[in-house]
């Protein structure tokens, strides 16, 4: 008797198989790096040059009714940071002369007991509003920013800077600040109650403009004004003042300290 073999029919795969035999040999295939896909970190700025040019180029947001007015800021800085500038004298106040067209700069002097200094800029709003904005780069991107903890770019939101104001009360965050701290409740002069200080942080944009708007506002105060009193007492910013140790404290610390030693290494007990 004759045995007939069954034909077995293979299956075809489906196209959207992932087997080999679904490849075909003229398929192209590109590949791609990963690499390219990772977005690029940015840069902290460390060229005073760029940042210079950066700031001239600046065009203000905010209506400025007399562009060809003198006026002033003043910012809040430490004792440490203020003496900086003080030694950089005269270059530095050259220096904003010529790059931003300033007409001075003023230092208050230093006031025992006390660690708030000022630091004044006369000229133009723009002016001396770009010129803040440059020593606002140097205080917080080089000068506080220890280790390069903090990354500052031409528009990061992290530079900050504190002014001295009359009537803060007026001043309103309208262009984009991240933060902004009136501290319409501490005055800096007993006789009128009217200096205050208001802390903000931005972008420099931000800052630049908001600047504006004090002088529009006319909120300014000038640091040399015989109403501004530098009271001996400890100011907004954290100085060596605030952890001068005191006789009594250093005999405190002696003694805890002596009492840890003798319990890491206790003295031989007498023999009774």
């Amino acid at each position: 008797m004759y045995n007939r073999k069954r034909k077995r029919h293979a299956v075809k795969p489906s196209s959207s198989s992932s087997s080999p035999s679904s490849l075909q040999p003229n398929d192209q295939y590109q590949l791609t790096d990963p690499s390219s896909e990772i977005p690029k970190q940015e840069q902290p700025l460390d060229d005073d040059d760029k940042v210079i040019n950066y700031l001239r180029k600046m065009h203000p947001r905010q209506t400025v009714s007399h562009p060809d007015k003198p006026t002033y800021v003043t910012i809040i800085v430490s004792t440490s940071e203020g003496q900086h500038f003080q030694d950089l004298q005269p270059n530095f106040v050259t220096s904003l002369r010529d790059n931003f067209s300033i007409k001075d700069i003023s230092i208050s002097p230093v006031v025992p007991g006390c660690i708030d200094r000022y630091i004044t800029v006369y000229g133009l709003g723009e002016s001396i509003s770009r010129a803040i904005l440059y020593i606002a780069f140097i205080l917080n991107a080089k000068l506080n920013n220890i280790g390069g903890s903090d990354l500052f770019t031409f528009k990061s939101a992290n530079y900050k800077i504190s002014l001295l104001l009359k009537q803060v009360h007026k001043l309103s965050n309208a262009h984009g600040l991240k933060y902004l701290d009136k501290a319409e409740q501490f005055t800096y002069n007993f006789s009128t109650k009217d200096f205050h200080v208001a802390f903000m942080q931005g972008d420099l944009h931000a800052l630049f403009n908001t600047l504006l708007q004090c002088s529009e506002l006319d909120l300014c105060v000038d640091s040399n004004d015989t109403n501004v009193e530098n009271i001996p007492l400890f100011g907004i910013h954290a100085d060596p003042a605030l952890y001068s140790r005191s006789s009594e404290n250093s005999s405190l610390l002696a003694k805890s300290h002596k009492n840890l030693i003798d319990f890491l290494h206790p003295s031989k007990l007498d023999s009774v």
